[in-house]
């Protein structure tokens, strides 16, 4: 029995002693990561910590770029730290918005957004979910600009882009700094499409491939075909109506 009851005793120990560190480098990547990426980042280094370094591997996403059209003129009016407030105010009701659909938020870019949907969890759905999303952007967008207009605040306006296809997802940078993102053809088309929007009068403008895989959940409205930079082929602009 003493030798059983000592093999025994060191497993136990053993066992607990290793369930304490992993826990504790669990808490420490979740404290380190959580302000900084979307939590289903941080859920893929907890589960695989050996990601943590340079590389990425290629998935089909659909990415989604916002903008705010006279937010320069708003913030002329206000003081740094008012500036701040409001842009929380933003980027709060954003940010939930996108999280909502599964989102995984990228950066924030002054006063623009970029994030994407089917990286790094694969989401079969992400073209609708990323439609759903914007939708459900503008219907906040709509309240927090009629609450600043009502302050005497000058009127803002937000534009989405959105497109989807193959990217390459995962951390780029260098040795020493980098971040999870995507980078690809798709992302390029996706911010050209956000800057469309001004041109076009429209709130959100989305690729041909969004367009095709949505399903038949949303209405849109073809407004133009433009060659952009970088195609040989004109692209095909559409406009998320509902």
């Amino acid at each position: 029995l003493a030798p059983a009851r000592a093999i025994a005793g060191a497993f136990a120990l053993t066992a607990t002693y290793r369930y304490a560190v992993c826990a504790r480098e669990r808490r420490t990547i979740r404290r380190a990561f959580q302000h900084y990426v979307s939590p289903a980042v941080v859920d893929l280094l907890l589960r695989d910590p050996g990601r943590l370094k340079l590389g990425g591997e290629e998935c089909a996403v659909t990415v989604l770029f916002t903008d705010l059209e006279g937010f320069t003129a708003f913030s002329e009016h206000l003081g740094p730290e008012t500036v701040r407030a409001r842009l929380s105010e933003h980027f709060t009701a954003m940010v939930e918005a996108l999280l909502a659909e599964g989102a995984t938020l990228d950066k924030f870019i002054g006063d623009s957004v970029m994030a994407y949907f089917g990286a790094p969890v694969p989401l079969a759905d992400h073209p609708a979910r990323a439609c759903s999303a914007a939708l459900a952007m503008q219907a906040r967008m709509a309240e927090i600009t009629a609450r600043w207009v009502a302050e005497g605040l000058p009127r803002v306006r937000m534009r989405v882009g959105i497109n989807s296809g193959r990217v390459v997802a995962g951390n780029m940078g260098t040795a020493t700094v980098f971040n999870y993102t995507v980078v690809g053809d798709a992302v390029n088309l996706a911010a050209r499409l956000e800057g469309a929007n001004k041109t076009y009068g429209t709130s959100i403008l989305v690729g041909d491939a969004t367009r095709a895989a949505a399903g038949p959940g949303f209405v849109f409205r073809e407004i133009d075909r433009v060659r952009v930079h970088g195609r040989d082929e004109p692209v095909a602009l559409h406009e998320l109506v509902g």
